[in-house]
């Protein structure tokens, strides 16, 4: 199984559940990615920029604030809708800062299709504050990020 290494930067957003932990919250590479064609060279949602590699790339914002919201991955694996409407990809939120059960998706996707193309939208971010880390796997990629949601 191929697995993308991610390394972080602390953006200074510290969790109050522990006066000690620091969140350690994603701050894209510099330069971003740039996903293979026929997919645009960034995303169109202003403020944001993919993230990953080829085989498995997501959008996060270039100052690590991070907001709720639908849990969406592309592929250059993933073009044809109409072939795998109910594309499988495994998603695990996992909580950083306290002891907590992950959350998954459970391996069920659907799809979905903008001026960024088709993609893959996995379930929605829990709307529970804390420093989450993300992994998703869609066949043999993974890719996993870190965000925090309100104040812990």
């Amino acid at each position: 199984m191929l697995v993308m290494a991610i390394v972080v930067a602390v953006a200074g957003s510290a969790c109050t559940t522990d006066a000690e932990f620091e969140c350690p919250v994603t701050i894209p590479f510099t330069p971003a990615f740039v996903p293979p064609e026929p997919f645009p060279p960034q995303p169109s949602t202003d403020g944001m920029v993919w993230f990953g590699t080829a085989d498995l790339w997501t959008s996060l914002p270039t100052d690590g604030a991070y907001e709720i919201r639908k849990s969406v991955w592309w592929s250059q694996h993933y073009t044809d809708p109409g072939v795998d409407p109910f594309p499988e990809i495994d998603v695990v939120w996992h909580r950083l800062d306290v002891e907590a059960e992950d959350i998954s998706n459970g391996g069920l996707g659907t799809n979905g299709s903008t001026a960024d193309r088709t993609f893959i939208i996995a379930g929605i971010d829990p709307n529970r504050s804390g420093c989450w880390k993300v992994t998703a796997t869609f066949g043999e990629a993974s890719l996993a990020y870190v965000y925090q949601h309100g104040t812990g």
